[in-house]
């Protein structure tokens, strides 16, 4: 079925991302497991160009450019499922973020659109329009630094408008303290030979935290904001990959962009370096969100070695900023 803006059934905007869903849905997977289909859709009056092959993880998604016969590309992203789990969840979140940063867009920071949305009771497809340029991290580092700063000042003013701010997903500190007892003794299990580290993780963790800082104010974070996932065309940003976009702590947005680029040296230095000099982040609670998010990665045994390296460099790196 061929809509362009289908009503989806679980669509309550911005409510699809609650803690209580997201460990729902976790659990369920843990319990059932899903199996991937690498098969393509079907999108009318498309045909299949170029598989993209997903970043970090074996896909939870179909990701592939399409063109029809007038040569018009664009970008599909497939869910596909026996029944709906946390990656069907996240992509309905995506939807609702795409469609809300297309009215938010300014000139030289933009989204791709959504061209159609097809929905059946096994699948998801969501179809955005193509952008045609590279991908930020083919760029200098000093451009890399220079729009990833003008993303957060973006982020940032929009976090300033609190009525916009209302129905958006949340996570609190105090839902980070929760949900790392449930997942460091997952990494364990999954890394039993690092227990030492991940135990010395864990306890800096509980040693850092302080309950004020539930009463602070959360901003709008991608929470997953690395060079994969803006694209620049015609001196214009484009945002993509919104699954994880919600309202929490900026701090967390600078440890997951920490994580995906902690082997560039000169970025991290440099990013590192603003931070510190900055009033608007708190290292503190930054040691602690590079320890939840590398053991949060660590619960999940897909990534490739590389990917759990990085987790672990994020460990050390808490230990020493």
């Amino acid at each position: 079925m061929n809509v362009r803006a289908k009503k989806l059934k679980n669509e309550k905007a911005f409510e699809t991302l609650g803690i209580k869903e997201v460990f729902l849905y976790k659990l369920r997977d843990l319990i059932s497991g899903q199996a991937v289909t690498k098969e393509p859709p079907h999108i009318p009056d498309f045909n299949l160009l170029e598989t993209v092959k997903p970043f970090g993880s074996v896909g939870s998604y179909f990701m592939g450019i399409f063109s029809n016969t007038k040569e018009e590309k664009v970008f599909v992203k497939t869910w596909r499922g026996n029944h709906k789990d946390l990656n069907y969840l996240t992509l309905i979140n995506e939807i609702s973020f795409y469609k809300f940063f297309e009215k938010m867009s300014i000139s030289q920071i933009k989204t791709p659109k959504i061209r159609a949305i097809h929905n059946k009771s096994s699948e998801l497809s969501v179809v955005y329009e193509y952008i045609e340029g590279k991908k930020l991290e083919e760029s200098s580092t000093e451009l890399k630094l220079k729009t990833y700063w003008a993303v957060i000042s973006f982020l940032d003013n929009i976090s300033a408008d609190k009525n916009l701010l209302i129905n958006f997903p949340k996570r609190t500190y105090f839902s980070y303290l929760v949900t790392f007892l449930l997942i460091l003794p997952l990494a364990l299990i999954n890394y039993p030979s690092k227990a030492a580290k991940l135990i010395s993780s864990g306890i800096l963790f509980t040693k850092l935290i302080t309950i004020k800082n539930n009463f602070l104010p959360l901003s709008l974070c991608h929470r997953d904001l690395n060079m994969r996932n803006i694209l620049i065309s015609n001196n214009t940003s484009y945002l993509i990959d919104f699954q994880y976009t919600l309202l929490t702590l900026k701090e967390f947005e600078i440890a997951s962009t920490i994580r995906s680029h902690i082997r560039e040296k000169e970025f991290l230095e440099k990013m590192l370096a603003k931070v510190r000099n900055s009033n608007s982040f708190n290292t503190q609670i930054l040691r602690q969100m590079l320890i939840y998010y590398a053991i949060m990665g660590l619960c999940d045994k897909r990534f490739r070695k590389e990917r759990v390296e990085d987790f672990f460099d994020c460990l050390n790196l808490a230990s020493n900023i």
